[in-house]
């Protein structure tokens, strides 16, 4: 196989099938969410607990306390949201990316800020009544995902599952189109599917424009953990 086959998956071509496009945003999802889990449960414990205590603290306590599944507490609940809000996300980022005729031949922030704005909206929808339970799963080790939807509907009712909703779109926004624009234009500057070891270069043109996005949301996305676990608190002693 030569490098130009080798590298056809990333020529967007109109007639490739919409389901294609919905399995592979899913598997992305799939793959992002529980492959980061861990690291995102000692993130939520950072955010929405009352003590001053860093990444490696809150890991040691969360491991000698509740052990190491402890980590992938709700991992099965984000797993299963994340497959219609990735799958609508990567459809809506192919499809925009045509219908505004991006093809990475030149810088373009215009394109790839809206892009990544508009995306936003399909993503958050799906994404946002998985993320509430998941924080709460994550904080409470006895609490089970039905008793924690019960719990949702019983004392808020749907409007539970969506209250962040407002703030995740403002968050993701400015999330979104900062991964969107940046990882676009430094695969544009960089030309990874020209360089030797092209996938290291995709690695690095989305692992800057991630990294810039989450420092750039960080505070927003405290107070979206804050307003979405607000109900409950840590089952750790040690993290309350």
């Amino acid at each position: 196989m030569d490098d130009d086959e080798w590298m056809d998956w990333e020529t967007r071509r109109k007639e490739i099938p919409i389901l294609k496009h919905i399995i592979a945003g899913s598997c992305a999802g799939i793959m992002e969410h529980v492959g980061m889990f861990p690291l995102d449960t000692i993130k939520t414990h950072m955010q929405a607990s009352g003590r001053r205590l860093g990444m490696r603290s809150i890991a040691s306590i969360l491991y000698q306390d509740e052990g190491l599944l402890r980590f992938w507490k709700g991992a099965q609940v984000m797993a299963s949201g994340c497959v219609p809000a990735h799958a609508s996300y990567f459809l809506a980022y192919e499809h925009l990316k045509m219908f505004l005729g991006f093809e990475n031949e030149e810088l373009n922030f215009t394109s790839t800020l809206t892009i990544g704005c508009t995306t936003t909206f399909a993503h958050d929808f799906f994404i946002t009544p998985a993320d509430v339970m998941k924080q709460r799963l994550q904080l409470c080790k006895n609490l089970t995902v039905s008793q924690c939807f019960k719990d949702i509907m019983r004392e808020e009712g749907l409007r539970g599952l969506y209250r962040s909703y407002p703030l995740t779109v403002c968050m993701n926004i400015p999330f979104a189109s900062c991964v969107v624009c940046v990882n676009e234009n430094l695969k544009t500057i960089f030309k990874p599917w020209e360089r030797q070891h092209s996938y290291a270069w995709y690695f690095l043109c989305a692992g800057v424009s991630g990294g810039l996005a989450g420092l750039l949301t960080n505070p927003l996305d405290v107070v979206k953990t804050r307003l979405q676990t607000q109900e409950v608190r840590p089952s750790c002693i040690r993290l309350q």
